[in-house]
């Protein structure tokens, strides 16, 4: 349905000859193609509407999620580059939630490819933004990364805060009473 919708607004769009409408709508398609299992029809998508990213901004859009896919197609080099090519547009604008999300993006891609460093201040960059805009449920997957870097990089006290922190927070928000345990009995 998500889809359906997408591409219902996409061709109002052109009818309109809305081409950043038109964009956008294409774009908010790829999401769904991703949970379906449609990772080359969301690259094709993205590369057959990029032409009508007029402004930094949007050619900004474009790359960032072109990063989303590659990162969910498991090829974080590609998608690190995504994500770097698009932030400083982010920046220029102010977006405050795109900064954020392509910083969390960078984070998680750069702790897959094992740049700890680097990965680390991207997340507590985005955690900073988070924490400002009271975003509760990304503070939680931030922080869930977090841990997970803390303990590649041997500080397991710290990991398993991190970890607690995020549970707790997740607990809160869901009601549920079960904590998620698999990433504390990893780093354990």
């Amino acid at each position: 349905d998500a889809i359906d919708l997408a591409d219902a607004a996409r061709a109002k769009a052109a009818e309109c000859h809305d081409d950043e409408q038109q964009l956008l709508a294409a774009l908010t398609m790829v999401g769904p193609m991703m949970v379906l299992g449609r990772s080359d029809e969301a690259l094709d998508l993205i590369d057959s509407t990029a032409g009508l990213a007029t402004t930094p901004y949007l050619e900004s859009r474009v790359s960032f999620q072109r990063g989303a896919v590659w990162a969910l197609m498991g090829q974080p080099t590609q998608a690190t580059e995504a994500f770097e090519s698009a932030l400083p547009a982010f920046k220029e604008a102010g977006d405050s939630e795109m900064i954020m999300s392509t910083l969390r993006g960078l984070g998680n891609q750069r702790l897959a490819i094992g740049d700890l460093r680097q990965a680390q201040g991207d997340l507590e960059d985005a955690l900073a933004i988070a924490v400002s805009r009271h975003q509760e449920p990304v503070i939680s997957g931030i922080k869930h990364n977090l841990g997970l870097l803390a303990s590649y990089q041997g500080d397991i006290p710290e990991a398993l805060q991190l970890l607690v922190d995020s549970d707790q927070i997740y607990m809160r928000l869901t009601g549920s009473s079960a904590p998620q345990h698999v990433a504390r009995c990893e780093v354990l």
